[in-house]
């Protein structure tokens, strides 16, 4: 019997070590990239500190390693939480490049979670225009256009993948674009 809890020890051992080397891996994802989010790397440091403190009462682990165990994991929470990762401006708005190249404008949230929300949604779209003084001569020029006005009835919100964004900025409110939403949007 006792080479059994042996045995059984000396695998929690290995299994708490290797729990651990995962769930630092894990925080270098959430405090790097924006595939994890901070909830997710929440729930799992959660269930993580509850399986170890569950072995450690049933006497798998000792209290010197689960107490370390825990340290860690906190340490590794505190520091994705306040990761310095950017900061979308509520207030403003942001221009979202998606990796098709398309560039949408909008208030754009939950950001650090699968599925980013677009709201107030415009795209730019180019207008031919011919010159009055030449016929012949045409120009482009960029026009703002609100998808919501584009499609029939749509709700004006787009619901993007984060692994489609390539990459996405808050706008200023005296940039250009802002003023011409804030003027279709009579603000």
């Amino acid at each position: 019997m006792s080479s059994f809890k042996s045995q059984t020890k000396w695998v929690t051992k290995y299994f708490s070590s290797i729990v651990l080397v995962l769930l630092v891996a894990y925080a270098i994802a959430a405090y790097f990239t924006s595939k994890v989010s901070v909830s997710n790397f929440s729930t799992a440091v959660f269930a993580v500190v509850v399986i170890i403190l569950l072995l450690t009462y049933y006497g798998l682990i000792n209290i010197r390693s689960a107490l370390t165990f825990v340290v860690i994991a906190v340490v590794l929470l505190v520091g994705v939480i306040f990761s310095d990762r950017p900061n979308v401006n509520t207030g403003e708005f942001q221009a979202v490049t998606l990796t098709t190249g398309q560039t949408y404008f909008g208030h754009l949230a939950n950001i650090n979670s699968t599925n980013a929300t677009l709201t107030d949604v415009y795209t730019l779209q180019t207008a031919q225009q011919t010159s009055t003084t030449d016929p012949k001569a045409t120009t482009t020029k960029p026009v703002l256009i609100n998808l919501s006005k584009v499609l029939p009835d749509p709700e004006n919100k787009m619901v993007i993948k984060t692994d489609k964004i390539l990459y996405w900025q808050n706008l200023q409110g005296t940039s250009k674009v802002t003023q011409a939403i804030n003027k279709d949007l009579g603000n």
